[in-house]
């Protein structure tokens, strides 16, 4: 009996520990023209569920092109609060799929929007 509490007692810890959806409201845009083999900045605005400006976060930007499976991840760093900056290199031209991914304690946002990088 003991053994069956225990192993009821780990499940629910790991349940209350995997990730949650966050209610983060993500804003993100390069700040620089977009083209190939160049690290391009990003500003990424985040706000919480009442629209404030989220002062901590782990922020991080990842890089697809459209039509392949490859993804390259870049840390976005705190500039102040509900401001991060990333900076991903696209390896070619052409269309690519563009995901932040915010993550405070166990909530966690994710928004994707589609640009064109040019040569």
């Amino acid at each position: 009996m003991k053994i069956f509490a225990l192993f009821f007692c780990l499940a629910g810890l790991l349940v209350a520990a995997a990730d949650q959806p966050g209610d983060f409201t993500i804003r993100f845009e390069p700040t620089a023209k977009l083209q190939a083999s160049v690290e391009v900045p990003f500003d990424v605005h985040v706000t919480d569920s009442r629209k404030r400006p989220l002062p901590q976060a782990h922020v991080e930007l990842s890089i697809s092109p459209v039509d392949k499976p490859t993804v390259e991840t870049v840390k976005a760093w705190f500039v102040q609060p509900g401001l991060f900056i990333a900076k991903p290199k696209f390896s070619s031209d052409g269309q690519w799929s563009v995901t932040v991914k915010v993550k405070l304690g166990n909530l966690v946002t994710t928004r994707t929007i589609e640009f064109t990088v040019v040569q």
